[in-house]
């Protein structure tokens, strides 16, 4: 019996749901309980002196915490007890933990593929996530059956995983489209279409345009991306990129510890919103402002000299503002011709946030206006005939035709420099701060730049660099779904 797309939608978020419901069990739930004992140093409050001592130590590892901690005495105590000791007669084994959340999992598998196939194709993305799950946490489970390392039968688990989901996925997705291509309306909407291949090799001068940018991103983009590996191994350098040793979230927990870094993620967060929060408004008036010009003449003179700055290297722009603030600056000689005592500018904390946006708003004003200004040459010009037919002045007819007319491209660009919230100018910052400064400049970009580059802390910097492209990655999907959801525009 056939659903509706509103119950198949609720129907698959609640398998979506469970499945991570299950995960966090998987996560959490605690497997093994441990006990050892070792000698210790402990000192006498009344006499002061220190005496070796044997204590016993007791608690229980899930498997969150092993990732989190994996060189604990804990972690140590269950990794020789795997190997060792037998896991169905140990007595801290708790086999049915373990075995029910794969039982669990593959039951809700089960139930996303049969309901992906009879119902909706976006059932097969829980059925992916499902699959997945399950490889994983039951190879892990099983692995102290197998007295095999946790860890890596884990990964061995989730590759596993994914591909088989990869290829439930594609057989799915493969079965739609059959289905989609046997309707007369799919048939007469696709009928002057090309296969891909087909189109490339018709117009391939065309597509070969497309070599060097996808080259460039490829090699600077994707493959780089590799190296994140070392943010959870360790990394001191040499040819083995990719670490040699498994450190699980070690280095998360040693920066997450540190006030250097919190200094520094709300010193990111501060900066950026303040001036997106003032650049984005003044670049869409001063766009506005442009196109409502009538003198061309003029209009041309504003454009070119707003969009000059932009080409100043960021070098030569920290150069100027350095310069325009010294003591013997123009600023400082106005101060002390008012009799006032000149400013260090660059090296006062409380100054650093109003420089930095002062000059980039100066720099890329004129530069921002561009896309801005092809959106509204697309706008109908019979809709500002018919706005002022009905008696609306040029604040209404902007108001009422321009910036509707605009708006998926400015949501577009809301949503771009909401993802870039945690990507500070790294370049701008690096040459502006100084030590004396780093309580308001310090930003996450420059502080992974001191700890990794400087400092040497290549897997600690890595895992501080990971953790901020993932906080961008989840600002610019939650824009993005509000884009979508206001005005029904969106990236993706």
């Amino acid at each position: 019996m056939p659903v509706s797309k509103k119950k198949a939608t609720l129907l698959r978020n609640g398998v979506i749901a469970a499945l991570l419901v299950a995960l966090l069990c998987a996560l959490f739930i605690p497997f093994q309980s441990y006990e050892y004992s070792k000698k210790v140093t402990i000192k006498d409050p009344e006499t002061g002196k220190r005496e070796r001592v044997e204590q016993t130590f007791s608690g229980e590892v899930s498997m969150m915490s092993y990732l989190w901690h994996p060189y604990t005495d804990g972690a140590d105590a269950v990794n020789e007890w795997i190997a060792e000791e037998s896991p169905i007669a140990h007595e801290g084994y708790d086999i049915a933990n373990v075995a029910m959340t794969p039982l669990l999992l593959m039951l809700l598998t089960v139930l996303s593929v049969v309901f992906g196939f009879k119902f909706h194709k976006t059932y097969f993305a829980p059925g992916f996530s499902g699959v997945t799950a399950l490889f994983g946490v039951g190879a892990y489970a099983l692995s102290p059956l197998l007295s095999l390392q946790p860890g890596r039968f884990l990964l061995m688990g989730l590759y596993a995983g994914v591909a088989v989901g990869c290829v439930l996925a594609i057989v799915a997705l493969k079965r739609e489209t059959d289905e989609e291509k046997k309707d007369p309306h799919y048939k007469l909407a696709h009928y002057n279409e090309q296969p891909l291949l087909v189109h490339i090799k018709k117009n391939w001068m065309i597509y070969s345009f497309l070599i060097i940018p996808i080259a460039y991103f490829v090699i600077f983009r994707y493959a780089p991306m590799i190296g994140n590996v070392i943010a959870f191994r360790t990394y001191r350098g040499g040819p083995n990129f990719t670490g040699t040793g498994w450190r699980g979230f070690e280095y998360f927990s040693q920066f997450l510890a540190q006030e250097d870094f919190w200094r520094a993620f709300r010193n990111t967060l501060t900066l950026s919103l303040e001036y997106l929060a003032l650049r984005f408004p003044l670049t869409l008036t001063f766009a506005l402002l442009l196109n409502e010009m009538r003198n061309m003449k003029a209009k041309k003179f504003v454009q070119t000299v707003s969009y000059l700055p932009h080409f100043i290297s960021t070098v030569i722009l920290v150069g100027m503002v350095k310069e325009i603030t010294s003591t013997n600056g123009p600023i400082n000689m106005i101060i002390k011709a008012l009799g006032n005592d000149p400013v260090l500018f660059v090296q006062e904390p409380e100054w650093f946030h109003t420089l930095y946006i002062v000059s980039g708003i100066w720099q890329g004003l004129g530069w921002g206006t561009i896309l801005y200004l092809a959106a509204m040459t697309n706008i109908n010009t019979e809709l500002y005939e018919a706005a002022e037919i009905d008696g609306a002045n040029r604040f209404r007819r902007v108001w009422h035709v321009t910036i509707p007319g605009i708006l998926p491209t400015v949501c577009t660009l809301l949503v771009l420099d909401i993802g870039g919230i945690m990507g500070s100018n790294f370049e701008k910052v690096l040459l502006m701060y100084t030590p004396l400064t780093y309580e308001t400049a310090d930003v996450i970009s420059t502080y992974v730049y001191r700890m990794g580059v400087s400092g040497g802390q290549f897997s600690f910097s890595t895992a501080v660099g990971l953790f901020e492209g993932i906080i961008g990655l989840v600002l610019v999907s939650i824009a993005n779904a509000a884009s979508r959801k206001l005005t029904d525009s969106s990236l993706w």
